[in-house]
């Protein structure tokens, strides 16, 4: 559960990071060195990807825990069934 929470804040954070970091590179381009339009790219390119796995990885603990949730009800479901013969 804390594993999914520290991911979940994760995802959120760098959804917020990531247009401050497109600002400073298009405030960059009116100003800036290529060399620095080429870091800015590249820390967006790096943030994108961890973005994603974060994401993808959210996505897993929270279905797998949907599995198990589900599980656990059709056993229920099943316990509780009135039996016949």
């Amino acid at each position: 559960m804390i594993l999914l929470a520290i991911l979940l804040f994760g995802d959120i954070g760098l959804q917020l990071v990531s247009p401050q970091i497109i600002r400073r590179f298009i405030d960059t381009v009116q100003g800036g060195t290529l060399e620095m339009l080429t870091h800015i790219a590249i820390l967006f390119i790096a943030v994108s990807i961890v973005l994603a796995q974060i994401s993808k990885m959210a996505c897993v603990r929270i279905g797998t825990g949907h599995c198990i949730s589900t599980e656990g009800v059709r056993a229920e479901k099943r316990d509780l069934r009135p039996r016949i013969g």
